[in-house]
């Protein structure tokens, strides 16, 4: 226990330790020799094509700002899908 008389006398006696400012660094390295860019699965375009379907769908069922912003970018997946 602190003695009070001291306290009084050094005030910091009685506080807490501070806060320590810690950080940590992290290094992350890409094995970029390992890294491959495959073409889209004939599986991943059917379920775009479905996907703005859907978004066609909502947008017919539903007319509004956001279901054309919904079909927009769901054709643009589909056409970047075909790109590559």
């Amino acid at each position: 226990m602190v003695d009070e008389d001291a306290a009084a006398e050094h005030p910091a006696a009685l506080k807490r330790p501070g806060s320590l400012d810690t950080s940590t660094r992290v290094n992350v390295a890409f094995p970029f020799s390992q890294i491959r860019v495959l073409e889209p699965t004939k599986e991943l375009l059917e379920l775009a094509a479905v996907v703005e379907g859907l978004a066609a769908a909502v947008r017919d069922l539903a007319p509004g700002t956001e279901a054309d912003e919904l079909l927009a970018r769901a054709g643009a997946v589909v056409g970047a899908l075909h790109r590559r």
